[in-house]
């Protein structure tokens, strides 16, 4: 079997994967509508407020918005962001989160550049590893191109 054979099926759900995990979040102008996802940020003192149900130091919500009015948000929590930039799993609970707690909205965006930078990485290295494997050092420098070792 062929090296770039062997290594497809590979590329394809390591770049699947490195597609699904290059995100940024940007902030949004405007409140989400029902049924969006959306990280909520936590002022001071909502976090002191909220730590009691959502677990201490916990700056951010994120998850589908399943109700909203002039009080509150109820969010389906996936996951809460602690001040270290940190994320813990949730099971989709609900909690509702007093709007005088909310700092602000973000939205999850697919980040185009580190995706074909990390992407282009995991490729260079699949190719190399099957380089490797099918002929040695001489494998790796056919596999990029380059003039083999004399």
């Amino acid at each position: 079997m062929s090296a770039i054979r062997w290594i497809r099926r590979p590329v394809a759900v390591v770049l699947a994967a490195v597609l699904a995990g290059c995100h940024s979040y940007e902030p949004l102008q405007t409140a989400p509508k029902v049924e969006e996802q959306a990280r909520v940020r936590l002022n001071d003192v909502g976090a002191a407020m909220m730590a009691p149900i959502l677990g201490p130091g916990v700056t951010g919500v994120r998850g589908r918005i399943v109700a909203s009015d002039s009080a509150s948000v109820r969010v389906a929590v996936v996951a809460v962001t602690d001040r270290d930039g940190l994320e813990n799993a949730w099971l989709g609970e609900n909690v509702t989160l007093p709007r005088q707690h909310i700092a602000g909205y973000d939205q999850r965006e697919l980040s185009p550049f580190k995706s074909t930078l990390v992407a282009l990485g995991i490729l260079a290295g699949m190719v190399a590893l099957a380089g490797a494997v099918s002929g040695g050092s001489d494998g790796i420098l056919q596999a990029f191109g380059l003039p083999r070792g004399r």
